[in-house]
């Protein structure tokens, strides 16, 4: 059987028509990589299902799938096992193989040939940073580790004390000579396009002295019109501003820029019209921004920067909150008011860490509390998800962008971009990296080799969008839905046009569901006992869109 896995793994390695594996936490690369299968249901604790392998010239890339989602840098002291030199008599003994390297992912280390060692030291990559049922993890064949032509390996939960992948043995991998070119990306901006930037500063960065250079050449490198900043704690807008026109002066214009509450500030080229801290203590700052005539409309801008570390329960109060921006930028007369198909960009330290829902609460508007935080709500114009954009760094085969640096937990992606794609065309990405760029091209842009580290703990993130044609779609007709009497005591009617509702929903004014039911085609009334409400006031939310009220006595 080991022989067969052997031959598997090497002819799917050798086969030149399929991408590069990139370690970003998107999965579709590994589909032409034959997998290796495990029995399911034969552990006690946690269920290995799968595992992939892959080598270029500067990494070894591995994939490991469970039956279930779990975080794993925390959970369940998963375990790789590497011969590295093919050869039993040499490192660890397990299984039937001498592990030169092990590392252990809960603990955030391993060993190298008996040393310990942390992921810095070997060039250790993973993705993603959220919960998941499946991971990609890469090493660096350039940061000391020496891999031969063969390797053994093995997964393990617990240390093989539960469930391994093999059960017996060991998968052995030929690895194969393969050298993929990575073709940088410009900085140029996308012809008529809009460019935005987020960029964790460190700690009031652009106002010390000794970072500030470094950041202010990145910050020049990208040339945005629109910076989200996160972490200019005590650095007043105004400094911000002032930063800006010296850096970047505009012709007979001035940078604005907009500070509600410690950290967040955002930066335009543009005039801000409104702007407001979403919800206090929730690092949630939103602007609109009037831009030129050669663009189509305005945009609205939200900057965030979410809790960090293992405060899992309080990220996600803050991305079911957000969802409250999403009902007001749809709601007439709100915080908010802008014309229906107004783009806006959610953007910022996003510090996903735990739980795969916080992602999908902002992507999506499924809020996870209702109870506290209302009902769900799609985001977009058209009532579908926003996008999410998946950059890369400009001279790299990476998507981190939070290096890691001095810390045990692995690099990651924390600093998003998400967009409404109904209006916004997303025409190009980039994690803005000095590392790997030539001596010419950091000439060329104006950046020193380790500007990147040296500027910020962070990397900046930069989306270059334009606009689609919406001019022929026009806003959903919100339904014209009849409640008497209105306030009610014991009951109201509620009547409609045939055709024009689907869904009817009672809830209070924290979002709690009381009532639902689906409406029959034919069907234009129905009758609502309020009696069996309480008395305040209320929502009957038609199609999980339209919010009408009605007053309980």
């Amino acid at each position: 059987m080991k022989s067969l896995i052997t031959i598997l793994l090497a002819l799917s390695a050798s086969f030149p028509g399929f991408a590069q594996v990139i370690t970003d936490g998107e999965f579709s690369d590994w589909t032409f990589i034959n997998p290796i299968s495990d029995l399911t249901g034969d552990q006690q604790y946690f269920d290995l299902t799968e595992a992939r392998v892959f080598n270029d010239s500067l990494a070894i890339h591995f994939y490991i799938q469970g039956a279930d989602f779990w975080q794993l840098n925390s959970e369940y002291g998963l375990t790789l096992y590497i011969d590295t030199d093919f050869d039993d008599q040499t490192g660890t003994p397990f299984a039937d193989l001498g592990a030169d390297l092990i590392w252990n992912f809960a603990q955030r280390n391993g060993t190298w040939q008996g040393a310990t060692v942390e992921h810095s030291d070997v060039g250790m990559y993973s993705a993603p940073t959220v919960t998941s049922d499946q991971f990609e993890v890469a090493f660096s064949k350039h940061n000391g580790l020496q891999f031969g032509d063969s390797i053994r390996f093995v997964w393990s939960v617990f240390q093989g004390v539960d469930d391994r992948l093999p059960d017996t043995g060991s998968i052995t991998y030929r690895q194969h000579g393969g050298s993929y070119a990575y073709t940088p990306i410009d900085l140029n901006l996308s012809a008529n396009a809009l460019r935005v930037m987020t960029y964790n500063v460190e700690h009031d960065g652009l106002a010390d002295p000794v970072h500030s250079a470094a950041l202010g050449r990145m910050i020049a490198a990208a040339d945005p019109d629109i910076i989200t900043f996160n972490e200019l704690w005590d650095t007043d807008a105004s400094y911000v501003a002032t930063f800006l026109n010296n850096l970047l002066p505009l012709n007979g214009a001035m940078w604005q820029t907009v500070k509600l509450f410690n950290g967040n500030v955002t930066a335009s080229r543009y005039p801000i019209t409104q702007s407001y801290e979403f919800e206090p203590g929730d690092r949630v700052l939103i602007t609109v921004i009037d831009l030129p005539s050669n663009y189509p409309s305005d945009i609205v801008i939200a900057n965030l920067h979410l809790k960090c570390c293992d405060d899992d329960d309080r990220r996600q109060d803050q991305v079911d909150n957000l969802v409250d921006f999403y009902r007001d930028l749809h709601t007439p007369m709100g915080n908010l008011n802008v014309p229906f198909a107004t783009p806006f960009i959610v953007m910022g330290d996003m510090n996903f860490v735990g739980d795969r829902a916080q992602i999908e609460t902002v992507l999506n508007g499924d809020v996870v509390q209702e109870g506290t935080y209302g009902f769900d709500f799609v985001p977009d114009w058209d009532n579908s998800p926003l996008k999410e954009v998946l950059p890369y760094h400009t001279d790299q085969r990476h998507a981190y962008t939070w290096p890691g640096q001095g810390s045990s937990y692995y690099p990651g992606r924390l600093d998003f971009i998400f967009y409404s794609d109904y209006v916004l065309q997303l025409e190009k990405s980039f994690v803005l990296n000095t590392d790997g760029m030539s001596s010419a091209r950091l000439t060329t842009t104006g950046l020193v080799a380790n500007d990147a580290h040296f500027a910020s703990d962070h990397l900046p993130v930069i989306a270059d969008f334009g606009w689609n044609n919406v001019s022929g779609i026009s806003e959903p007709e919100k339904p014209e839905l009849l409640i008497r009497p209105n306030p009610a005591e014991e009951a109201a009617t509620l009547s409609w046009r045939k055709g024009t509702v689907n869904k009817i929903e009672v809830r209070d004014t924290q979002g709690r569901l009381l009532d639902q039911f689906q409406v029959g085609a034919d069907e234009i009334t129905r009758d609502l006992n309020t009696s069996d409400y309480p008395a305040q006031p209320l929502w009957i939310i038609v199609d999980g869109q339209f919010a009408y009220p009605l007053i309980v006595q």
